[in-house]
């Protein structure tokens, strides 16, 4: 499993690629890194990871592209 944490638009965030499901999950946390509240099952090549990877610049799907 792959992720990355990040401060995105002033809300710290984890990423996580879980890679035996091929999705992506994010955790918003509080200022203090305390897990507040998660969504995901999102495609790794959808609009929607595309635009994580931009806010993490991070490639999450391995293409060798960020976005």
């Amino acid at each position: 499993m792959l992720f990355r944490s990040e401060t995105v638009d002033g809300k710290n965030q984890i990423v996580w690629h879980n890679k035996p499901g091929n999705f992506l999950h994010v955790w918003s946390l509080d200022a203090d890194w305390i897990w507040q509240s998660s969504s995901g099952n999102i495609n790794p090549f959808s609009p929607e990871a595309f635009e994580l990877e931009a806010s993490f610049q991070s490639d999450l799907n391995r293409d060798g592209v960020i976005g």
